[in-house]
């Protein structure tokens, strides 16, 4: 599925996310941060265009002064309430980390579908060879009811592919109403935007750190 420049738009930080629907009871998804979010957008190839970079708060800065970088994902997020529909679109990455001798890496992405740290379903984009920028612009869709929309994670996972040996994790990320930060606003826009697609930037972070938050042992 090709991604249009018109079909990802940007949104401001919401404090607080309220979702009504008619004949049905309200859900809010609580915890949002107030401080400036990654604006994100997409041109005519479906490229992610990021505005200005989101502050690190001095909490992070704290607790991960040592940390790798392990790069950056762009992917946005659409959930139409009526049909129960969970719409993942993977835009692109940037700045992977070195995973191969030549400097480079063969990345690709699993999407998975979770709650209460069990695995769902699984999907996973094309592998791109030898870049540390790939561009996918891949859609996956799951099928998630309106009453469970608030017990599930999406994680996203960029692997390096090895055709002889294990594919090794180049960093991880989740979303869903028990994250936090830029991850916790991406979900609660999407949430507060029903049948639109948000798309967002997002720091990769290292697969035992995002584990640990979800209650899953690392492979």
């Amino acid at each position: 599925m090709r991604v249009l420049s018109g079909d990802v738009f940007t949104v401001p930080l919401t404090l607080s996310v309220h979702l009504f629907i008619k004949g049905r009871a309200k859900y809010a998804c609580a915890g949002a941060v107030a401080e400036d979010q990654k604006r994100t957008s997409c041109n005519e190839d479906g490229r992610c265009l990021s505005g200005p970079e989101t502050p690190i708060r001095p909490d992070q800065q704290r607790d991960r002064p040592w940390q790798e970088k392990l790069g950056d994902i762009c992917f946005s997020l659409r959930y139409v309430p009526t049909a129960g529909k969970l719409t993942v679109i993977v835009l692109e990455a940037k700045n992977l980390k070195k995973m191969d001798v030549g400097g480079l890496s063969d990345p690709y992405v699993k999407i998975h579908l979770m709650q209460n740290g069990k695995r769902l379903k699984k999907k996973k984009t094309t592998i791109k060879k030898n870049t540390l920028n790939p561009y996918y612009n891949e859609s996956f869709s799951f099928e998630v009811p309106f009453e469970q929309i608030q017990k599930v994670q999406v994680v996203l996972t960029v692997l390096d592919y090895d055709k002889l040996g294990k594919n090794e994790a180049i960093g991880k990320i989740f979303v869903g109403c028990n994250a936090t930060g830029t991850e916790l606003r991406h979900w609660s826009d999407m949430l507060a935007n029903p049948r639109r697609p948000i798309a967002q930037w997002h720091t990769l972070q290292p697969e035992e750190e995002v584990d640990g938050a979800l209650g899953m042992k690392t492979s």
